[in-house]
């Protein structure tokens, strides 16, 4: 599946700028009618994860949901059945 990357800086304002969020729903749009799926990075408040899933973003990473791990700490987590 191709991904689509939506930015740090631009999912960071995205609770402030009402022109963010529109810019975030458009490339979502835009992403989905080619078949593509969306991941946003930057994701750093309960109301941007809340929001993402609403505008059709399937993906999100940061610091919020988790801070880097190694392999091996991504396969300890697997197996206790802790990742989505």
């Amino acid at each position: 599946m191709s991904l689509l990357q939506i930015r740090r800086s631009l999912a960071a304002q995205f609770d402030e700028e009402p022109r963010d969020i529109a810019i975030v729903a458009a490339t979502i749009d835009l992403a989905h009618a080619l078949g593509w799926g969306v991941v946003a990075h930057g994701v750093e408040t309960a109301g941007q994860l809340a929001r993402m899933p609403e505008l059709g973003c399937g993906f999100v990473q940061d610091f919020y949901l988790s801070r880097p791990v190694t392999g091996g700490e991504v396969s300890a987590l697997l197996d206790a059945g802790s990742l989505l």
